[in-house]
């Protein structure tokens, strides 16, 4: 075993060795680019356009890294939202950013995220600077209609995919593969509308799961009604009805019900644009991509550098909500931790110059115990400093417990919130166990309930009321956070609670939250409440880049090489608390992923 330890390290030690040299000549390459083309500054020039890729999954941040363009040319950080949004407030000061022109593909991110950038694109056009939007051959759907909504005019070629046909939420059921498996559900839940489990124990949609799934749906298309309707200049009952018709699949068609504003090819835009600049045909149009305009330093675009030494800073809070057990050596996933976010958060709070907190969260919950470990952790630093927590696509469950540590709690109309409720699961694998696969057990106890959570038996009457009793208990504490942070009594929560899911416009309406914004919002509310004009921006955890991935990625991998029992016991773990509601654990989880497409 030590002998093969030791080739494998040895073999291990090859494979490093050769990434080192791999990227130094990457490294190399890449400088001898940018010191023949594309600066480290780019120069911008005089009548530019910014040109902003609305296409695919838009993350909320990204690092910029120019390794990360090499091998991932869709990605970088001026295609991230937080990039998007920070270009834009610079060429809106920037005397050489005449205008944008949005290149909507087919979308696939958070309608949060859209959202946020659409509503930069509306403070851009404050400037008194055009926004075109176009498309290509692959055509748009409607989520990047939604944000091309902003634009001032929306050309496409006349023969493109234009998908105008409404929204659908579709959860997936596992109940009749269990059944055929041989696994049983066994569920504890405190709410009725908490269903994360259903899936496991329906083949479809409770009435209570129906009711929040169509509320949050009507709330989303309402808004995107609203959008288009100010667009087109129709009503909304109007455009409700080209959704109920035959579906609008191709541009000719959306322009012919007043969608599009005109039908044109690339080099056809290319000439309008150039009118409105006042160039001629023949002349070259100047652009900029927003990779290469997020490295232009804002002093460079017209905006005053901040000199202070106060700093805002934001915590950024993404992934399921898990013990630090679930973590493996070596290997970050997206998950909340109490380990790493308090590893942020100790860099916070240990800066004199920081005088607000930001908590940026986007999680569906996860793990009871954790979710009120963060709480407190906010909590106590809230008497530090001022606290917002800036919901991001959702916050809900744990997610929206940890929330309510701090002063203020601030959400997007489109952010998933609420689903104050607890759930457990264990499931009860004998049949699978015995009749399926032909493995049996035996066993010896030292107390009549030492087994009651074994995977290879049921719950007998009373192990049942136990479970459901403790996870009752998990959720009267939730209600008691909630209730002393809200300002409501415990039955005013429980009304509002259950499990139900709201949006950030109905939460804002019900008393969840205090006030409807995005990212910027929060900075500036953190700095009202801290009292400051002019600060920072610090954000935690520091994005990893290109070369740090693929370090982590290979220090991963010795784990597994090098300790194989190791790495099964880690990966065990992670299912047990990944696959859903943990095995016999508290979970504050809203139901489902949703998607809206």
């Amino acid at each position: 075993m030590s002998f093969f330890k030791s080739f494998l390290a040895s073999l291990l030690a090859i494979m490093v060795s050769f990434f080192i040299v791999f990227f130094f000549f990457v490294a190399l390459i890449a400088g001898l680019a940018s010191s023949g083309g594309d600066q480290a500054t780019p120069t911008v020039r005089d009548n530019s356009v910014l040109e902003l890729s609305i296409s695919g999954v838009i993350p909320e941040v990204s690092v910029d890294d120019p390794f990360e363009e090499i091998f991932n040319p869709g990605a970088g950080a001026g295609k991230s939202m937080m990039g998007i949004v920070q270009n834009l407030e610079k060429a809106a000061a920037d005397e050489k950013i005449k205008g944008v022109v949005l290149n909507v593909g087919l979308v696939s991110s958070s309608w949060t995220n859209l959202y946020e950038i659409r509503q930069a694109l509306v403070r851009f056009k404050e400037s008194g600077k055009f926004v075109y939007a176009t498309t290509d051959d692959m055509g748009m759907n409607e989520l990047g209609y939604y944000v091309a909504t902003a634009s001032d005019s929306l050309f496409t070629p006349p023969v493109s995919l234009f998908e105008f046909d409404g929204f659908y939420v579709q959860p997936y059921f596992l109940k009749d593969m269990f059944d055929k498996l041989g696994i049983e559900a066994q569920v504890g839940r405190s709410g009725s509308f908490k269903s994360a489990a259903e899936q496991f124990t329906r083949t479809d949609l409770s009435p209570e799961n129906r009711l929040q799934y169509q509320e949050i749906l009507d709330s989303t298309t309402e808004e995107f009604l609203r959008a288009v309707a100010e667009f087109t200049g129709k009503s909304t009952e109007e455009i409700s009805e080209i959704l109920n018709n035959s579906p609008v699949l191709y541009t000719k068609d959306a322009h012919a019900e007043g969608l599009v504003h005109e039908l044109l090819y690339p080099e056809e835009v290319n000439n309008r644009i150039k009118t409105r600049l006042s160039l001629k045909e023949d002349d070259r149009l100047n652009t900029i991509s927003s990779n290469r305009y997020y490295r232009v330093p804002r002093s460079s675009a017209g905006l005053k550098e901040s000199e202070a030494t106060d700093k805002i800073a934001l915590i950024r809070a993404s992934g399921n909500i898990m013990p630090d057990a679930a973590l493996g050596f070596g290997e970050e996933i997206d998950m909340i931790t109490v380990k790493n976010f308090k590893s942020s958060l100790d860099k916070v709070l240990k800066d004199k110059n920081v005088k607000a907190l930001i908590v940026r969260i986007d999680s569906p919950g996860g793990a009871a115990t954790t979710s009120d470990m963060l709480y407190q952790l906010i909590k106590e630093a809230s008497e530090k400093m001022p606290v917002v927590a800036s919901m991001s696509n959702v916050a809900a469950s744990g997610g929206y417990y940890m929330a309510m540590g701090a002063d203020t709690v601030m959400a997007s109309p489109f952010t998933i919130t609420g689903s104050i409720g607890v759930i457990s699961l264990k499931y009860n694998v004998a049949e699978l166990m015995n009749e399926k696969i032909g493995i049996t057990f035996d066993e010896i106890k030292s107390h009549q309930n030492a087994d009651w959570l074994s995977l290879t038996k049921p719950f007998n009457n009373d192990q049942a009321e136990l479970f459901q009793s403790f996870n009752d208990q998990t959720y009267e504490v939730f209600l008691g956070v909630v209730s002393g942070n809200r300002g409501m009594t415990r039955d005013e929560v429980h009304a509002l609670a259950q499990g139900r899911v709201w949006t950030g416009k109905a939460a804002l309406e019900n008393g969840l939250i205090d006030v409807q914004g995005g990212y910027e919002d929060a900075f500036r509310l953190a700095a009202e409440m801290a009292g400051i004009e002019d600060y920072k921006k610090v954000i935690y955890p520091v994005e990893k880049t290109f070369i740090e991935r693929i370090t982590q990625s290979t220090q991963s991998a010795a784990v597994r090489l090098l300790s194989p029992q190791n790495e099964l016991e880690v990966l065990a773990r992670k299912l047990i608390y990944m696959a859903g509601p943990g095995q016999g654990f508290p979970m504050a989880r809203m139901p489902f992923d949703l998607r809206i497409m």
